[in-house]
């Protein structure tokens, strides 16, 4: 299925975490960290705050029957890697906390894709989607959220 443009932006940055997920899944050295975090803190957190702060919040205005479940999942997920990520960049963390980190990006970003992302296709209209892909667009280039 052809990803709608409202989320292809997104749906880019996805190959990257994916990226990202495999490097740490295979473990390796200190490198594989260090350019998890380059990742995390360049693109992986202002990803994140899109997806919270725009796309969730939009398709739930749109669908008033947006399953929550999804919107849950996504929220306690980003919850759990955020805090792998917070934990890599303090403490460093031991081969299988790395392997761990990875499996649940990857899991995530696949879920995304496979589940959250069409649903959000499937149950948005035309003009919505439009109005979401101008909201995330403005949200990205500008960095979307203080930090």
């Amino acid at each position: 299925m052809k990803r709608s443009p409202a989320l292809r932006t997104l749906s880019h940055d996805h190959h990257q975490s994916l990226v990202i997920a495999l490097a740490l899944i295979r473990g390796g050295d200190e490198s594989a960290g260090a350019a998890a975090l380059r990742w995390w803190r360049h693109d992986g957190l202002t990803h994140f705050e899109v997806e919270e702060q725009i796309l969730l919040p939009a398709w739930q205005r749109a669908c008033p029957e947006a399953d929550m479940g999804m919107v849950t999942r996504v929220l306690a997920e980003h919850a759990m890697i955020r805090a792998g990520f917070n934990e890599l960049e303090s403490v460093g963390l031991a081969v299988s906390d790395v392997t761990g980190l990875g499996l649940t990006l990857q899991r995530h970003v696949r879920f995304e894709e496979r589940v959250l992302f069409p649903a959000i296709e499937e149950s948005m209209g035309e003009p919505a989607l439009g109005q979401l892909a101008e909201e995330i667009e403005a949200a990205e280039s500008t960095g979307c959220g203080a930090r």
